[in-house]
């Protein structure tokens, strides 16, 4: 019964922080980036563009959150010893 509690534990985990970080990156840095590219560079950004700059968001949420649980495993892994 605890590896099925420790394994609902990281799914349920990784996947609020994968919703958590998915929604503030999607929701606020594609403004900024056109807002810092038109200003700085004078470059404006089409529809097309703003479609891989989503896809991008989603695929680097999903590398932080796999990086984030897996520090979280190294940090707790040894704290499973009886003599703690």
């Amino acid at each position: 019964m605890k590896i099925a509690e420790s394994v609902f534990f990281y799914i349920f985990w990784f996947a609020w922080m994968f919703c958590f970080i998915s929604l503030l990156s999607v929701e606020f840095i594609p403004s900024l980036v056109i807002q810092f590219y038109s200003r700085y560079f004078g470059l404006i950004f089409s529809d097309d563009a703003y479609g891989s700059l989503i896809a991008t968001l989603l695929w680097s949420s999903l590398t932080l959150t796999v990086a984030i649980m897996m520090l979280i495993y190294l940090f707790f892994k040894g704290r499973n010893n009886p003599q703690f």
